[in-house]
């Protein structure tokens, strides 16, 4: 995997950390100008493990153009056909001179670890290791001093210097059909729950400032967006009518079409603006009349009919829902019982079955028609079921995500709901999406796990739609000995001798170009288990462990203490491996960890003990997890990133009433942990230091924030003055008999008013720190305040099942991190002694369920 903002589109493996680091960089030097934006032309590597390549399709022998990646400091992009971004690293590359080196036997591409021979005349695959004569268009004289090709080290040919390179392909053989600009269409809840509880009203405010203000890519760029609204009918608003515009009304929901045609439902976004107005009126949204809205709610039929508004030409769906649907197709019975919590595990297991396999059945129909659906969920207190286990099968299935905002509440959470549907609709990058990892000798792909439409075969993946912080897993399994020639005998290409690994993926832009991006990554090689341990990535073993156990939950049935067992097991069984194997001089009665992995038992416990895994006490405990909730954890986990996953198992926990130096200030120029050559800042701001979720650190004169990418949570202390609380939390709302504090929110999370000219104020640090976070987390769906003086068991609910350090309830999996540790070591000295790996049985039945 790689730096998934920089790449576009998510990378082939689990990997990085939490400060976005990834397996390549590609920084813009100075050199001869782009004509557009005059950016330089060459690349420099930096000092990382990669470099790049790319090739299109299988077998397609016509090569396409090859691009070069340019990161510029402002994000323009450079190109065919680009906009101005805020974020450097969604840019597409631009075209050089030149045509990619395509392999016959492999169907690799030519990259920096190839070997070039016989004075360039011919070529060693890194990947079949198979020579190959170099075609006479791409020949190029080798340097006697390097033995490199003299284009790669002139820049000329990025793809032999470079670990990511684009191609434009100009080729009809890559195509399934002519590809052309995107579409997105907006699919919205205007039933009674969803007026009523303000998440209509909040979610077409959002899809107007995403119009507006030309979030969509592609927007201005040939790009089209439609609007759909549903309640027991289904509601479609023609964008040439304009704001008083009406809508055309299909009564009959059993048997859906689109009678506009698809032509007629969508606009450029300017345009389709109009068309919010209309559906604002025409539902009676922002209306002072008392006018009852519809109570039903056909969600399968709208959607149903938002794939036949796209199946010809593909694109991206945004369903905004906020009750179970109940006529048309896929019509949904409440399954769980009144406080939505399942009595127990093996009735859990049934929750988790989607209550209709229609839902199944569309996301497999979308996927084949190259259409991707996002899904937000925002049920609200009075009505919080909405069976998100079958409704989130849709994302899931379509390579598409889901969100969800439990007992959505319009002042709290508006801001939340608005500000995931405007990131998820500026993150679309890639559309009629086919990945390909391929390995060199000794390693075989073996399973895919993740969030996409399923595989076309053992070794291809089919996504509708990627993001720009899209992200799998892919295992691979060690199947023979790995080739160990020397550097010697490379030509002084330092990476020939090293394992690779190649990810490419063919898809459509934005903008309608058809292209190849591919990733390379290069491993060292070792024959010694310390050395395996030493250079493990704890956020990749946990994000494999995540996701299969997730996985295997929702698809393959699994009851949830299985997958309990199963995780406690495979901690122990690795712990065991290296304990066996590298440690042979440690005192017998030593708990010894891996210097890589030595926080990884801690963060076991923590999946033991988030939402998507946890037992329960009792349906009525404070630890009960709704089957919703449950199902919408395990659904995340499927698209997030190894970093997100790690927050999931160990939250970040800040003081933010006594602020570490520096931290909420930019950092000094030269200081920061990645800066490009030109002088953008990836970390615009330093977070404060974290600390140990454990209740020992709440103190009475401390406000701590925590998050765990799924909710962020202020605390605050009983002997907290006000003039801290201010410099924290903004009023939105006066005090009322319901709420005696009013409605309080985070600075950061909304606009805080005026705030001081002096950076080194604890407002505007505290609003920079807020907003850091949120930015690096898209699946925070819920943001709350507790007070320690407040009785009541917010406090319990929203903030103690976060301190993964401490003893909770009475549950199998509730142990503290030194009961914890305690229990693996004496399972890892009860194998010692019998010698016992029955335990890998536990792990290997987690079956992915396709």
């Amino acid at each position: 995997g790689g730096d998934a903002e920089a790449a576009g589109v998510g990378g082939a493996a689990a990997a990085g950390t939490e400060d976005g680091g990834g397996v390549f960089d590609v920084e813009a030097t100075a050199g001869s100008e782009c004509g557009r934006c005059r950016g330089g032309r060459r690349v420099r590597v930096g000092p990382v493990h990669a470099r790049g390549d790319v090739r299109g399709g299988d077998g397609a022998r016509d090569a396409p153009e090859v691009r070069d990646p340019v990161r510029r400091g402002d994000g323009a992009v450079c190109g065919d056909g680009g906009r101005g971004d805020a974020d450097p690293g969604r840019g597409y590359a631009r075209a050089v001179r030149g045509r990619a080196v395509a392999v016959d036997k492999c169907r690799a591409y030519a990259n920096p670890a190839c070997v070039f021979m016989e004075g360039g005349g011919k070529f060693k695959c890194n990947i079949c290791e198979e020579v190959c004569e170099t075609p006479p268009e791409h020949y190029s004289a080798l340097s006697p001093v390097s033995g490199r090709r003299v284009d790669a080290e002139d820049g000329s040919r990025p793809e032999f210097s470079s670990g990511s390179v684009d191609f434009v392909v100009g080729n009809k053989d890559y195509c399934l059909r002519d590809p052309k600009p995107a579409m997105y269409l907006f699919v919205v809840d205007v039933s009674a729950l969803s007026v009523l509880s303000g998440v209509a009203q909040v979610a077409l405010a959002a899809i107007k400032f995403i119009l507006q203000n030309k979030i969509l890519p592609g927007d201005g760029h040939g790009a089209t967006a439609g609007l759909i609204t549903f309640d027991k009918s289904i509601h479609f608003f023609d964008p040439r009518a304009g704001a008083s515009g009406s809508s055309l009304v299909i009564c009959d929901v059993m048997d859906p079409f689109v009678p506009l045609g698809a032509d007629g439902l969508f606009a450029e976004p300017e345009v389709l603006a109009d068309a919010v107005d209309a559906a604002i009126a025409a539902h009676h949204i922002s209306s002072t009349e008392s006018v009852i809205p519809n109570s039903e709610s056909c969600l399968g039929s709208a959607l149903l009919a938002a794939k036949g508004a796209l199946e010809d030409r593909g694109g991206k769906i945004f369903l905004i829902s906020a009750s179970l649907p109940s006529g048309g197709l896929g019509k949904l019975e409440r399954r769980a019982p009144g406080n939505g919590v399942a009595p127990n595990d093996d009735k859990e297991k049934q929750f988790l079955k989607p209550g209709d396999s229609y839902y199944d059945d569309i996301a497999v129909d979308l996927t084949t028609a190259h259409v991707s659906t996002d899904v937000f969920l925002a049920p609200s207190s009075s009505a919080p079921y909405v069976d998100a286990a079958s409704i989130m099968r849709i994302a899931n299935g379509s390579g598409g995500r889901s969100h969800f905002f439990p007992q959505f509440e319009r002042l709290q959470d508006s801001d939340a709901l608005g500000r995931s549907i405007t990131r998820a609709a500026g993150s679309v990058v890639a559309f009629e999406a086919l990945l390909r990892v391929r390995a060199s000798v000794g390693l075989q792909v073996g399973q895919y796990l993740g969030s996409f439409g399923r595989p076309q075969r053992s070794d291809d993946i089919a996504g509708p739609v990627f993001h720009s912080d899209t992200s799998l897993v892919v295992q691979l399994t060690h199947t023979g000995k790995m080739s160990s020639e020397s550097n010697n005998n490379n030509a002084g290409n330092s990476f020939a001798s090293h394992a690779a690994i190649q990810c490419a993926t063919l898809y459509t832009d934005a903008f309608g170009l058809r292209r190849i991006r591919v990733h390379n990554v290069y491993f060292q090689k070792t024959s010694s288990l310390p050395d395996i341990f030493r250079a493990a990535d704890h956020d990749a073993v946990l994000a494999i462990m995540a996701k299969r156990a997730a996985q295997s939950a929702l698809f393959a049935n699994t009851p949830l203490y299985k997958i309990r067992d199963a995780l406690v097991d495979k901690c122990t069984h690795l712990l065991y491996t290296y304990r066996k194997n590298c440690t042979s001089t440690a005192a017998s009665g030593q708990l010894i960890l891996p210097e890589a992995l030595k926080t990884l038992p801690v963060c076991v416990l923590g999946l033991l003990k988030s939402e998507a895994f946890r037992g329960m006490q009792s349906t009525a405990s404070l630890d009960a997890v709704t089957a919703d909730s449950r199902a919408a954890h395990l659904m995340s986990i499927g698209f997030m990133d190894p970093a997100a996953i790690a927050a999931m198992a160990y939250p970040k926990m800040y003081s933010v009433s006594a602020l570490s130096e520096g931290s909420g200030l930019p950092y000094p120029k030269g200081d920061a942990p990645y800066e490009n050559t030109n002088g953008s800042v990836s970390e615009p701001v330093a977070l404060p230091v974290s600390l140990a979720v454990s209740s020992e650190k709440l103190e009475d004169g401390s406000v701590l924030l925590v998050e765990n990418a799924r909710r962020m949570v202020v605390w605050v202390g009983a002997g907290v003055s006000a003039a801290d609380v201010d410099d924290v939390l903004v009023s939105v709302a006066p005090p009322s008999a319901q709420n005696p504090r009013g409605v309080l929110r985070v600075r950061g999370e909304i606009p805080g008013g005026m705030l001081a000219k002096d950076p080194q104020d604890r407002q505007r640090r505290v609003t920079a720190i807020v907003e850091r976070i949120l930015a690096k987390r898209s699946t925070i769906t819920q943001v709350r305040v507790v007070f320690k003086e407040d009785k009541g068991p917010a406090e319990s609910r929203y903030l103690l099942n976060l301190l993964y350090e401490d003893r909770a309830g009475g549950s199998k999996s509730a142990w503290s991190y030194v009961e914890f540790l305690r229990v693996v070591h004496r399972r890892i000295m009860d194998k010692i002694s019998s010698d016992n790996v029955k335990d890998l049985n536990t792990w290997e039945v987690l079956s992915h369920g396709y």
